[in-house]
């Protein structure tokens, strides 16, 4: 009973308190006021990703995955490793061509199947991005499948000597090229074999959108013809593609 009379009272003291505090409240009324503004700003910065995968993605290799800035995008799985070097395969014999081919004879150049690089582009640039390749050899012969194995270390397969329609049997050489017409001036393009450089040379160029770019596709696929004299071996060149965004 103690805590309900106090309420009591306290609601009767309002009351009868009605009248007296209206000048109060009037007084209260006559105040100032400054308003002051406060902009709230979030810069989003451009991030890009670049996934590589090839036929030839075992120990000691692997699907290839990396973002800028890093964890933007997220590896599809545990496979893709910035630390891995992607790799593509294809065993063949003296005097004979390989042009890019897939196993299964669909002609998709799906992850995994046949002589190509798949790389994937994720960005939030909406002036789209550039995607590139150039050899990450140096020295002399850097553009040419070198031989790695011991006792034919100055055995090579050159880069082929200009871009064309088709390798030449009995002649050894190596190219690149896209799987699609190059749409905006891109330096590879899918209508010609094309010896890599030292340089950059584009293999996509994404143009503006609204949206920016998930999972964009592109194939690379490689070409290889051999000589009758070509050395038994393993012949290799590391290849560096970067994707880079407009802004």
């Amino acid at each position: 009973m103690s805590k309900t009379t106090k309420i009591i009272a306290g609601l009767g003291i309002v009351a009868g308190l009605g009248v007296a505090a209206m000048p109060a409240l009037t007084h209260a009324l006559n105040t100032s006021s400054v308003d002051g503004d406060a902009e709230v700003i979030v810069e989003v910065t451009p991030a890009i990703s670049l996934q590589i995968d090839g036929n030839n993605d075992t120990n000691p290799y692997g699907g290839f995955f990396d973002s800028d800035p890093t964890g933007v995008y997220a590896a599809p799985d545990v496979n893709h490793l910035s630390t891995n070097t992607s790799s593509s395969k294809w065993t063949m014999s003296s005097n004979q061509i390989v042009e890019g081919v897939v196993d299964n004879g669909d002609e998709t150049d799906d992850p995994g199947e046949g002589f190509v690089s798949t790389l994937t582009v994720n960005t939030n640039d909406i002036g789209g991005y550039t995607l590139s390749v150039k050899t990450a050899e140096t020295g002399a012969n850097a553009t040419s499948l070198h031989n790695k194995d011991t006792g034919t270390p100055d055995a090579w397969i050159p880069a082929i000597a200009t871009a064309s329609a088709s390798f030449t049997q009995g002649t050894a050489a190596w190219g690149i090229r896209n799987n699609v017409a190059a749409a905006n001036n891109e330096a590879i393009s899918n209508d010609k074999w094309y010896p890599i450089a030292a340089t950059d040379q584009s293999v996509r160029i994404a143009p503006a959108t609204t949206t920016g770019y998930a999972s964009d596709v592109s194939n690379v696929r490689y070409g290889v013809s051999t000589a009758a004299s070509t050395p038994v071996g393993t012949y290799q060149n590391t290849l560096t593609y970067t994707a880079t965004t407009a802004n």
